[in-house]
């Protein structure tokens, strides 16, 4: 996962390290911008309404977002990688997902705005790394862990529920056209719940 940001001490400062450059987040941020739809997502259970100044448009669509509507609707709704929209915003740390453009990266980061960058989730266990490193960066680990603790006890009782049912071939069609084979998030989801993916064979 290189490319992906490291978040380095237990208690403010700590050290963002994403194996090119290092950044320092001096206290825990008032003023939070989310511009991928997991920080979205982790923030509108984690975060505090008013330290979440931007998200996503697609923090308030059902069909993208499980936390759809969620979001204070006080926070702006940015559209892609805009230095100039997201310094306006003042954000204290801003938060990306791992294919967004290096040059608005380095954009916002030649701003003195630290930024997180996410991975890509292909399994339950990138999830939680990035819960982890998400909530430690804002300064609610202890709402991080909770989160994860919900995730965990859901999963278990999906199994539970599924042990000794047949195993049916699921296909997962995404609403914006493409599905998902082996060694992803959604084999994953379909496997725990009793299915065997279609696309993985």
């Amino acid at each position: 996962h290189y490319g992906m940001t490291r978040l380095t001490g237990r208690t403010f400062p700590k050290t963002l390290d994403d194996g090119a450059t290092s950044q320092t987040i001096p206290e825990a941020p008032h003023r939070v911008v989310s511009l991928t739809v997991t920080s979205d997502e982790i923030f509108a259970r984690i975060l505090p309404p008013e330290r979440l100044v931007a998200v996503t448009p697609f923090a308030d669509d059902p069909a993208i977002e499980t936390t759809a509507g969620l979001a204070p609707k006080s926070a702006t709704r940015v559209r892609g990688t805009d230095p100039e929209a997201i310094i306006a915003l003042l954000p204290d740390l801003v938060f990306v997902a791992h294919y967004t453009l290096e040059s608005g990266v380095k954009l916002l980061s030649a701003a003195s705005i630290p930024v997180v960058k996410l991975r890509d989730a292909r399994s339950y266990e990138d999830v939680a790394a990035n819960v982890r490193l998400a909530a430690g960066a804002v300064g609610e680990a202890a709402r991080g862990e909770a989160l994860l603790a919900g995730m965990r006890t859901r999963l278990a009782g999906l199994r539970e529920r599924t042990r000794g049912l047949p195993t049916p071939r699921v296909l997962y069609y995404s609403a914006v056209g493409y599905t998902s084979g082996k060694d992803t998030l959604m084999d994953e989801k379909i496997r725990l719940a009793g299915g065997r993916n279609a696309a993985a064979d």
